[in-house]
């Protein structure tokens, strides 16, 4: 009989001892179970926001919830005997946590955009002072190019293309801009552009020169650089410079008693030099100009630019508050959607051409195309419409080339207009400008003006 109760009470011990475990171990299951679910939800948020199209700015908060829930769920599961339900739970955890580190990565890639922005703005505020200090610049721009090499990279590793082309345009399209055009100032081999001059209150000649590295100050006040009728300045001519970085105007103001009325004369430019020693190779083209002793009218107020719209795909029409004796594209800064367009006189690769409108009798109104220099790559893939995309550079900082679709029989590997079909254009005038109106003054253009346009296809 004894015999037998303790057999009895040896089954039922080995019963609970079978029986309770297991019921614990189904509660931490459940647990585990409701935790990871917690985690997918948040992983979830965080996919919907790195995966949005032009999202500029890091996760902070959803990915702070997110690593919380992920860490308790993985507590939770890594506390289970091993089984199949224990495995397709650190499954789920493996799709939260990559999740987890695509944001991790689009927060990378975002604060390497806002630190290659910092710096890129630093560098830009280099080169458009008025001198540019090459001591300064080098150091500048070898982080610039280290933070735009870490920028590249974090792009490169993003989640869908759809992420990483918003980020490519808006940051690394133009630090690679950037890049290039600060090498070619730290490489400037390139000798000053003289560009035609203007006459302005009857006696002073404006001469607009391009120079990314500035010109050297000592050769813009020679006064043996210059030549009138091919002889030297007239005794108290003076000189000024207004240094606007590429752009600068050097006036040569000439006195009362050297100048006749309606005087036709010929200016010529020689050995101007910039920072970097680079010097003109040749004197210039002589260019014309007419002089008078005084100004020959009462008008003294400057011209201004007052609006500016879009005649088709290819051409902007700009209107002038009174007749324009001279319109020069040299006094516009131009701007598609954020980056400047390249116009470095009227012609090249990347210019602004600017012409009177020719049935027009108020001498107000100019046509304006922006000629970019298309770039043809053979192995370019055709499409079912017969089309071939082209790149056309077009930007002096900003984007390296704008693609463009042409038809194959169309194509010319050369300058052409480029199609203004969307985007957002800005005139603005400089500060110092050579444009002048048709009064007897030949007032200059007034500068600071500034006029915005949303561009659509109007074919």
């Amino acid at each position: 009989m004894k015999k037998t109760i303790l057999n009895t009470a040896v089954i039922t011990a080995v019963s609970v001892s079978l029986i309770a475990p297991a019921s614990a171990d189904a509660a931490t299951v459940s647990q585990a179970t409701s935790l990871v679910s917690q985690a997918e939800k948040a992983g979830a948020v965080l996919h919907t926001l790195y995966s949005t199209p032009k999202r500029f700015h890091v996760i902070g908060k959803e990915l702070t919830t997110a690593n919380q829930a992920y860490a308790k769920a993985s507590q939770a599961v890594a506390s289970l005997k091993a089984s199949s339900k224990k495995t397709g739970l650190q499954t789920k955890l493996q799709g939260v946590k990559t999740k987890i580190n695509r944001t991790v990565a689009f927060n990378k890639a975002i604060y390497s955009a806002a630190d290659s922005s910092k710096k890129l703005n630093e560098l830009d505020g280099i080169i458009h002072k008025p001198s540019i200090n090459q001591k300064t610049l080098k150091p500048k721009y070898d982080a610039f190019v280290k933070s735009t090499k870490t920028l590249e990279s974090t792009i490169r590793v993003l989640y869908g293309e759809s992420v990483k082309r918003p980020l490519y345009e808006k940051y690394l399209q133009p630090a690679r801009a950037m890049e290039e055009m600060v090498l070619d100032i730290l490489n400037d081999k390139a000798s000053p552009k003289v560009l035609t001059p203007t006459v302005s209150g009857g006696r002073t000649i404006q001469i607009p020169v391009s120079e990314w590295s500035n010109l050297d100050s000592a050769s813009v006040y020679n006064k043996a650089n210059y030549t009138l009728d091919g002889n030297a300045l007239p005794t108290g001519t003076s000189i000024k410079w207004m240094k606007m970085t590429p752009r600068n105007v050097i006036s040569i103001i000439l006195p009362e008693a050297a100048v006749t009325d309606n005087q036709k004369s010929t200016l010529k430019v020689k050995n101007l030099k910039d920072q970097m020693g680079n010097t003109l190779v040749r004197e210039s083209d002589a260019f014309p100009v007419t002089l008078n002793k005084n100004a020959t009218g009462t008008d003294t107020v400057k011209p201004e630019l007052v609006s500016v719209g879009q005649l088709s795909d290819e051409k902007l029409r700009i209107t002038f508050s009174e007749k324009m004796e001279s319109v020069n594209s040299f006094d516009f800064k131009i701007t598609m959607n954020g980056h400047t367009i390249a116009n470095n006189g009227s012609s090249g690769r990347g210019y602004v051409d600017i012409e009177p409108v020719k049935e027009d009798t108020t001498g107000t109104l100019y046509d304006v195309e922006l000629h970019g220099y298309n770039y043809f790559d053979p192995d370019s893939v055709t499409g079912v419409d017969g089309r071939i995309d082209i790149e056309n550079k077009i930007y002096e900082t900003g984007p390296d080339h704008l693609g463009v679709w042409v038809k194959t029989d169309d194509y010319y590997e050369g300058a052409g207009p480029v199609e203004l079909i969307s985007g957002e254009i800005t005139f603005a005038t400089l500060a110092h400008t050579v444009s002048t109106d048709g009064s007897g003054n030949r007032n200059l253009l007034k500068g600071g003006s500034s006029f915005s346009l949303t561009l659509k296809k109007m074919q």
